[in-house]
């Protein structure tokens, strides 16, 4: 009997007003699951695979026994063989697959004699069983399951308890056969505990490792208990000419469009059509992978020819019933966008493709997805182009001049703005001239051979050819092979064949980046090497291990090469965090919406380093020097950089956009601004701004050649200004880059959302610096800055009510307990807001109103309020996916701030409870 994850979430919850307690609930849900996939027996060293087998086939009887009596003596029949078994070999290998199936048996007596005896056998079992090792997982996972239930309910545990001990629980079994179970289980008693966070988790962890599983997402296509599931396009795929195409690494940095169709579709020719024109409204063209489900000798390459299609023609063995097919598309003709990480959206039931016309009119279908529909989801040729210059690795090179008669390289942003055909001609003539130089001089050094690698990569990603991919192996095996090799001068010799490993998929995608940097040093591996390992990870859909390296490199601050600021900046950047390791650009749909998008801008969610830093020289129109922030001490400073266009149309809508983010900067009139115009020609300066003298304007030498504008991020600035948000002290509190997607263009375009996020960072800050001043006990100064930067519009504001609660400290803090206690009053009542996580800060809210209740000599108001603060154990009453989420994330960025300071008030001045 087999179970999908739908009817096991069904049947607990059906009968859980049934059980008694929790840990027959738990005990439930793994009986129930243990049916999922039966005991996994290794071959037997000493007990013999077929008695096993037998007493699994005689178990499996007790099901169909005509009564409870008869089922309960099967049962108790197969314990007693089994456990005999166990006495006679006591150390056999396989012994831990017998227990498993005393285990289940003890499991089906229980649920038909529900007996103290029992039980405790069951218990004493899965201890036992807890013992296995990992190629036992399953069996031991359902033990762990039982047991931690036991010990939670006579524990009484809290619901952040049982959260906490299920989290490590599930990190047990991180890489195990017995991980995905461990996570379906977990995200449904994580539900059932509302800790919607630790579901998010979870539902991360799962994508990536089943988000490129064929079996996986054809059983969530039916038995799904969502309507969409974020894929990678994954797998080895044939030409009809015979040539290898390994998904998603041969098209890695490209989007194209996948074609799933049946010459015996009525009017086929119109949705292939219906392609063409899509792809020619991009420039350089989309690729379109065409999978026919005919399974012609030829995959529908003659049609397509006579129809004037130029695709990319593959081989689908078994039409419908390729597991390809199957998995990804479930019904035809079926089209989708896989996007330049190499995933895709899929929806679940798959609506078809729309009828493009009849008869010189749209037929609408409904449900029916249109490709012409499609456009939205393509990115931008410089997001793309960037991507493809960090995972080639461009920046492993950077400075590396090995050669003179080497091409000049091409830093960012520069190196983003080529189009296809340059790209292509840039790395080709330094792959020949490496190639000829290396010819020349045999003894050449290891940096011009590295070049050379990374030209081979860019040929391989842009071409998709493997063969330039196995040339670079080649070369990298070389470089390994020199004997007097620098500190990290193999680097890239690696990054090289750790790519060769993951085309292959010759290793565990998390097990290959850490054999990875172990090899190239370990903790002592060079800053490129982290680098590299990051984007590795990325490229491997290894998200854990992408965030350990990312971290890693972002701690080191400044202090890394330049070579590495695209990198660094590419791991900071917002945009980028906010679409890495999911489908459409931005992430899935509820991630796309207005107040998604908007907080992601705004990057609440995720806070910068307090000690970031950057100084800077600027040239004011008069010709002299402004160093920023130094110039503009003791206030917060916005800075806009603007580049000049050449398309008159282009510059008018830039300044447009300029303007109005200095006003939403001006809103405020503690915030300087400045706008930081990419050019060193005072009068084009002066142009773009005419007559307004609302923000100071000066210049960036050299524009876009200025080392700053690669240490910043600065890409895209001549369509939408980059930011940056000082704070008093000159550490950076935000930035933003003026990368976009279609989605925000055709909604509400990125204007307003940048305004929202200018104006929630500003709102931000104000109410840090009142929290500095409040932490080191300034409380007059603290209820100052509170007071003077209030928000405008309280209803829109996040942290409304912890500003009020930081004010209520500050009073207790001045012994004005009174105006303390209406103040905290007043912070619950905002708290409770339709809309705000109601959460930690209501609980937090709530145990400093009873320290103030103390010293008023109000002690049973405060021990009943304390009793009201426990009752608030719901950890976050909000949705963890889209903008709902996120809000409950900002919303809560005080919290330990908050808590942090009314512990220290309490350790200083102890109150009784």
């Amino acid at each position: 009997m087999k179970h999908s994850a739908l009817q096991i979430l069904k049947v607990s919850i059906s009968l859980r007003s049934c059980l008694k307690s929790h840990w027959l609930l738990g005990l439930l849900v793994c009986w129930i699951l243990g049916s999922l996939n039966p005991c996994a027996a290794q071959e037997a060293a000493t007990i013999p695979e077929a008695g096993i087998t037998a007493l699994r086939q005689e178990l499996s009887e007790a099901a169909k026994a005509d009564s409870a009596a008869a089922a309960r003596r099967v049962c108790k029949s197969v314990i007693r063989q089994a456990q005999a078994l166990l006495t006679a070999t006591p150390n056999a290998a396989n012994r831990f697959a017998v227990l498993g199936l005393i285990h289940d048996g003890q499991r089906r007596l229980l649920s038909l004699e529900n007996t103290l005896e029992n039980r405790n056998d069951l218990f004493a079992t899965a201890e036992e069983l807890r013992k296995a090792p990992d190629e036992f997982a399953e069996l031991r996972l359902d033990a762990d399951l039982l047991l931690m239930e036991k010990a939670m309910s006579e524990k009484k545990a809290t619901t952040a308890e049982r959260s906490k001990v299920l989290e490590e629980l599930l990190a047990n079994y991180r890489g195990t056969a017995a991980e995905s179970k461990g996570l379906m289980i977990g995200s449904m008693i994580a539900t059932k505990l509302l800790d919607l966070e630790l579901v998010a988790r979870i539902k991360e962890r799962s994508y990536e490792i089943s988000a490129g599983d064929l079996k996986t997402i054809q059983q969530w296509r039916t038995d799904s208990t969502s309507d969409r599931f974020d894929a990678v396009f994954q797998g080895t795929h044939q030409t009809v000419d015979g040539a290898s195409i390994s998904l998603p690494f041969d098209r890695w940095g490209r989007q194209y469009l996948v074609f799933f169709w049946s010459a015996q579709t009525p009017r086929i020719d119109e949705h292939l059509q219906e392609a063409k024109a899509l792809q020619a409204t991009q420039p350089g063209g989309l690729e379109v992978l065409s999978f026919n489900v005919d399974d012609l000798p030829d995959a529908g390459r003659e049609k397509l020819k006579k129809l004037g299609l130029d695709w990319t023609v593959m081989q689908l063995p078994g039409g419908r019933q390729n597991p390809t097919f199957q998995a990804y598309a479930g019904i035809d003709p079926q089209a989708f966008i896989v996007n330049a990480q190499g995933r895709v959206l899929l929806e679940s039931p798959s609506p078809a493709l729309g009828i493009a016309a009849v008869a010189g009119a749209r037929e609408e279908i409904p449900g029916a997805r249109k490709i012409a529909d499609f456009g939205w989801q393509i990115d931008d040729s410089r997001y793309l182009a960037q991507l493809r210059s960090l995972f080639i690795g461009d920046f492993l090179v950077a400075d590396a001049p090995a050669s003179s008669s080497l091409p000049a390289d091409v830093p960012p942003p520069f190196r983003y703005r080529l189009s296809r055909e340059e790209e292509l001609a840039y790395y080709r003539k330094a792959a020949d001239l490496c190639y000829a130089d290396l010819k020349a001089k045999p003894d050449a050094p290891w940096l011009l051979q590295n070049r050379r690698i990374i030209a081979l990569i860019g040929l391989w990603n842009l071409t998709g050819d493997a063969t330039q991919l196995e040339a670079a192996a080649t070369e990298a095996g070389l470089v390994l092979g020199m004997t007097t090799l620098p500190p990290g001068a193999d680097v890239v010799a690696r990054f090289c064949l750790a790519k060769v490993a993951l085309r292959k998929g010759e290793a565990n995608p998390e097990a290959l980046v850490t054999d990875f940097i172990a090899k190239c040093g370990g903790e002592k591996a060079p800053a490129s090497a982290v680098a590299a390992a990051a984007l590795l990870a990325l490229e491997a859909n290894a998200r854990s291990v992408y965030e350990t390296h990312r971290k890693r490199l972002l701690a080191l601050g400044d202090t890394i090469d330049p070579s590495l600021w695209p990198v660094r900046t590419f791991l900071l950047d917002r945009h980028h965090r906010h679409r890495n390791f999911y489908a459409l650009p931005g992430g899935l749909k509820e991630r796309m919406g207005k107040a998604g998008f908007r907080v992601m801008l705004s990057g609440l969610d995720e806070p910068l380093d307090r000690n970031s830093r950057v100084d800077f020289e600027l040239k004011t129109l008069e010709g002299g020097a402004l160093t920023l922030p130094k110039d503009k001490p003791n206030r917060m400073l916005g800075v806009i950089f603007a580049e000049p266009s050449a398309d008159a149309a282009t510059q008018t809508r830039m300044m447009e956009r300029v303007k109005a983010f200095a006003k939403a900067f001006r809103n405020y009139a503690e915030v300087d601004v400045v706008v930081a115009m990419l050019t060193d020609d005072a009068k084009i300066a002066n142009a773009m701004v005419p007559e307004d003298k609302s923000f100071q304007v000066a210049m960036v030498p050299g524009g876009l050649k200025n080392p700053l504008i690669s240490k910043l991020g600065i890409l895209s600035a001549d369509n939408l200004p980059n930011i940056v948000l000082f704070r008093p002290d000159g550490t950076v509190s935000w930035t933003v880059s003026g990368l976009t997607y279609q989605h925000s263009l055709n909604s509400e375009g990125p204007d307003l959302p940048m305004i929202l996020a200018i104006g929630n960072n500003l709102e931000k800050l104000s109410s840090d610096v009142g929290f500095e001043s409040l932490e080191k006990g300034d409380y007059e100064t603290a209820l100052k800055q509170f007071d003077s930067f209030a928000p405008k519009s309280a209803k829109n504001n996040w942290w409304h009510s912890d500003r009020i609660h930081a004010r209520a400290l500050a009073q207790m803090g001045l012994k004005n307990w009174e105006a303390a206690l209406t103040t905290i009053d007043e912070a619950v009542k905002q708290r409770m807001v339709p809309g705000r996580c109601k959460c930690h800060g209501v609980v937090e809210m709530l145990l400093t109103k009873a320290m103030i209740l103390d010293q008023l000599n109000r002690g049973d108001e405060a021990k009943a309020t304390r009793a009201l603060a426990e009752q608030e154990t719901q950890p976050h009453a909000v949705s963890p996916s889209g903008a709902a989420f996120k809000v409950g994330i900002a919303g809560g960025v005080y919290y330990d701030w908050l808590k942090r300071i009314r512990l220290a008030m309490e350790a200083a001045k102890p109150v009784n409870k």
